[in-house]
């Protein structure tokens, strides 16, 4: 259901149009694209 939410284009700042929505938003945004990139594979910590 999320995901055709985002397809519709409705995010946290379209419902909460205040700074915490925008947070939240902008969050969700770079959160997916930092899970996407796969960053941490190649390090061993």
């Amino acid at each position: 259901m999320l995901a055709e939410l985002k397809i519709l284009g409705i995010d946290y700042y379209s419902v909460f149009p205040d700074l915490d929505g925008l947070g939240m938003s902008i969050n969700n945004e770079f959160y997916e694209k930092f899970n996407e990139a796969k960053f941490w594979d190649g390090l061993e910590l």
